[in-house]
């Protein structure tokens, strides 16, 4: 499992990189609060596959959680150094 300590005082403990993205999506806020509150409630397989049409829908999302994600490796890089 990846265990990161953020700068802002939080951790994010991800146990499953496939899931990645949906911890990304919360951290940074990449839906609207209600859209989130929905993938929170479906089941891990059910959330993969609505995260993969919502990237359908909203051509910014795949990007934007490319741009969080490579945040992440640099926040982690960071604090290796």
């Amino acid at each position: 499992f990846i265990n990161i300590f953020y700068l802002f005082n939080r951790e994010i403990i991800e146990y499953d990189m496939k899931e990645a993205g949906f911890s990304l999506i919360q951290e940074y806020h990449l839906l609207n609060d209600s859209e989130i509150e929905k993938l929170k409630k479906l089941s891990k397989e059910k959330r993969k596959i609505k995260i993969g049409k919502l990237q359908i829908k909203y051509s910014n999302l795949s990007e934007n959680l490319k741009i969080a994600f490579k945040k992440i490796l640099i926040k982690l890089s960071a604090l290796l150094l």
